[in-house]
């Protein structure tokens, strides 16, 4: 996929609407607003946008518990997601689904999902459906760190290397599977380890960097467009929040904390580099702040203001 210019600014205003979204989830889980878990993405807006634009509207995307900003980046609507966060009747899953099962499958979201690793199985469905149709649509897994020890994420990746499948198996080593270091529960350091038992090649990239997020997942991308079956791409990244909204977050340093947030920001990074190319100057950069915190102080209110789920609609959509 070629990326002009114009695509590149569009990365960078999704990055900051992603990151407008996730900012005042904390508070408004807190004011009792969003009911159940919350699990937070900020200083991973780069590998979300980046992933999601080497793909075409077409293709799938099955992501886990920390999803919000491959949502959005993938299209969809962040009222209709706040909305769903709330519990309204508006959001994508009537309210039924929150934060960690958003799904709309007429964008490619195919379901965030709460069980760890099993994303990695349900990404080869539609991916097999692509290969038996003669289609040309990738499907993707998004899975931590910590996902990668689970069994099924293995098998699914067995499976789509036996059947050559287009699937990408996208490993976000963000360091921490919850309060566990990484560096403790995995046996393999270089996690593009893991893809050698699958007979597949590995990509990598830093997930500061959305360029080399972007033109890692292209390489992926057009393997699986090819033919040519399914490909590990590990994205070095690293969240900003705690696993999720209200743990004691006593695992890690202040210091370790501010120096991604200051150093190896994926925005900050991006928007010094749109002003070098001459793309964006400080002001452009503000009005697209702006325009990012409109969008989701619009997403809060139409959520607030939304109706809560009717009692009939309790065995809607229930098919078991």
């Amino acid at each position: 996929m070629e990326l002009t210019n114009e695509k590149m600014i569009e990365m960078l205003q999704t990055m900051l609407i992603i990151r407008e979204f996730e900012t005042p989830l904390e508070r408004l889980f807190y004011e009792g607003k969003i009911p159940g878990a919350i699990h937070q993405s900020l200083g991973q807006e780069g590998a979300a946008t980046g992933t999601v634009f080497a793909l075409d509207k077409a293709d799938y995307i099955f992501t886990f518990h920390r999803s919000h900003g491959n949502m959005i980046a993938k299209g969809l609507d962040p009222r209709y997601m706040m909305a769903e966060l709330f519990g309204k009747a508006t959001g994508y899953c009537k309210g039924k689904g929150g934060s960690m099962h958003l799904t709309y499958p007429k964008l490619g979201a195919m379901g965030s999902n709460g069980i760890v690793g099993i994303v990695t199985v349900l990404a080869n469905g539609p991916a097999l459906y692509s290969k038996l149709k003669g289609k040309n649509n990738v499907s993707v897994a998004y899975f931590g760190d910590g996902a990668s020890n689970q069994g099924s994420v293995h098998e699914g990746m067995n499976l789509a290397s036996i059947w050559k499948l287009p699937t990408i198996f996208v490993l976000e080593n963000n360091h921490y599977a919850e309060a566990t270091p990484a560096e403790y529960s995995c046996s393999v350091k270089d996690f593009k380890k893991r893809a050698v038992a699958h007979d597949m090649p590995a990509f990598e990239a830093k997930g500061s960097d959305v360029l080399e997020v972007f033109d890692n997942m292209s390489k992926a991308v057009k393997r699986a467009r090819n033919g040519e079956g399914p490909s590990l791409l590990v994205l070095d990244l690293y969240r900003y929040k705690g696993h999720q909204v209200g743990e004691p977050e006593g695992y890690r340093t202040k210091e370790e904390i501010e120096d991604h947030m200051v150093n190896k920001d994926c925005i900050k990074n991006f928007k010094a580099l749109l002003i070098n190319k001459g793309l964006i100057t400080e002001e452009s950069f503000k009005t697209m702040e702006d325009k990012a915190k409109s969008i989701i102080s619009e997403a809060i209110k139409f959520a607030e203001d939304s109706p809560w789920p009717d009692v009939s609609e309790t065995y809607t959509d229930v098919y078991a």
